[in-house]
């Protein structure tokens, strides 16, 4: 293959990640920081289903174990990644009493950061192995194309390019839908501390629907790239990925337009500059109030106007 088309096949599978992170994402470093942070729990959730695949000798061979075994561990992940961010932002509030990263950008933009880092790993470890042999010139020359035995009409390398567009905008959409719905379902056990602002939610009963909804399309995508192993199964497996990706980025958007057509909640005003009070710090208690001191007057009081300063 030449070298327009390896570049060509890079840009394929990168575009849509490269697209959101210099298109906005890139801009706030809060969010990049929250997708570095999704490839670090991807790359645990791969780790942890290689180990189950070996773990198990007599269901090595069976095709479906590894696909519901990949969405299981995948969706799991997933969750924790969530209630340890939820838990860092709450820390961050605590610490510092200032409006943080999700309720300051929204749960959209939160949950679309998480699914770049989670689709640029997954594509640097399915794409990336076989972009590196076609760039390196010890393995192969710059006319040779890849083929397999299953899938005789498409060259790996394309392929597999294509495999990484759209699980990587499937992984944004899917990230998206489940920030939300996990964000709605903890938020009424979960009041907002006195200076955090909750973001807007999903009404019920839409956070319990769209959760199977997004494990299900999970689950699709991986039986579907399963079927390319197949013989002549490349023909088939594209177009049903395809169709994957169309309806999961179609939930994805349905998801934004319910969380920004929920009224957000009232807020709560932040703590005063200066102010050493915090609702998380027990203070002494405060002397009793009574009043302002022009509508305040006692014999104590004038008797304590008169005296001067005690030597």
């Amino acid at each position: 293959m030449q070298w327009y088309g390896i570049l060509g096949s890079g840009l394929i599978a990168w575009s849509p990640a490269a697209a959101v992170l210099f298109g906005g994402l890139g801009k706030h470093p809060q969010l990049v920081m929250i997708g570095v942070a999704a490839c670090f729990f991807f790359v645990v959730a791969s780790h942890v289903c290689a180990v189950i695949w070996h773990a198990i000798p007599p269901l090595k061979d069976t095709v479906a174990f590894h696909a519901i075994v990949g969405v299981v561990v995948t969706e799991l992940f997933r969750f924790a990644f969530f209630k340890v961010y939820d838990r860092v932002e709450a820390a961050f509030g605590k610490r510092f009493g200032e409006v943080v990263y999700l309720t300051e950008f929204g749960v959209v933009p939160a949950g679309l950061a998480a699914g770049v880092g989670w689709g640029v790993s997954q594509s640097l470890l399915s794409f990336g192995i076989i972009f590196s042999y076609h760039t390196d010139p010890t393995v192969t020359g710059p006319n040779a194309t890849w083929y397999s035995d299953d899938c005789k009409s498409i060259p790996v390398l394309f392929l597999q390019a294509l495999q990484s567009l759209f699980y990587s905008l499937c992984n944004m959409a899917w990230m998206v839908t489940a920030f939300a719905a996990y964000h709605s379902i903890q938020a009424p056990s979960s009041p907002s501390l006195p200076y955090q602002k909750m973001g807007r939610t999903l009404p019920p009963p839409y956070p319990l629907l769209l959760l199977p909804a997004t494990y299900l399309l999970h689950l699709s995508a991986s039986l579907f790239t399963l079927v390319t192993a197949t013989p002549g199964g490349c023909q088939a497996s594209m177009p049903l990925l395809a169709l994957v990706t169309v309806i999961s980025s179609c939930l994805a958007i349905y998801t934004t337009r319910l969380v920004h057509a929920t009224p957000p909640p009232p807020e709560t005003p932040l703590p005063k500059p200066g102010s050493t009070s915090s609702p998380l710090v027990a203070s002494p208690a405060s002397p009793p109030n009574f009043g302002s001191v022009e509508n305040y007057a006692s014999p104590e009081g004038e008797a304590a106007k008169d005296d001067g300063p005690l030597e």
